[in-house]
């Protein structure tokens, strides 16, 4: 029963940050909403990847890194962002995409991509098709005449 006294020293791990883990999005819109179109919490999905848990797991900031190409997007309060589309805008359906930065609090970064495909506004595609077939129909109609009246010209 002989007892030996020894002093023990505990270090506590350093802490080594991560950098958050940022997630792409994808988004689709009718081209009225277009404009206006709001991101709220775009970083929802963008984890601080050494965050336990509580009001910080997300990013600090985010930045734009790669804007729209037919447009920009601006951030209107905390966590909500706004495309502001261009003026000159392809036809539907098309993708405007653009690449943003969110750093954590001890100052990492990651990045990731938001993708928004455009598509027509609804009833678009059936007065496309509705107008198509009245021209075929107007087409149709004009060939019966002329072909009527060449028939007439030539003694039919």
């Amino acid at each position: 029963g002989f007892c030996d006294t020894a002093r023990v020293t505990v270090q506590p791990l350093l802490d080594t940050p991560e950098a958050p883990v940022a997630q792409d999005d994808y988004f689709e819109v009718p081209l009225e909403s277009l404009d206006g179109f709001l991101f709220a919490n775009l970083e929802l999905n963008d984890l601080d990847a050494n965050c336990v848990s509580g009001y910080f797991c997300t990013g600090q900031a985010i930045s734009i890194v790669q804007p729209p190409l037919y447009g920009d997007v601006l951030q209107t309060y905390p966590n909500i962002y706004w495309l502001h589309p261009g003026v000159v805008l392809p036809s539907t359906p098309f993708d405007e995409t653009f690449r943003y930065e969110i750093c954590d609090f001890d100052g990492l970064c990651s990045q990731a991509q938001a993708t928004i495909h455009v598509v027509p506004e609804p009833g678009a595609i059936a007065q496309l098709v509705s107008g198509a077939l009245a021209l075929v129909a107007l087409d149709g109609r004009r060939r019966k005449r002329r072909a009527r009246a060449t028939a007439r010209r030539s003694g039919g």
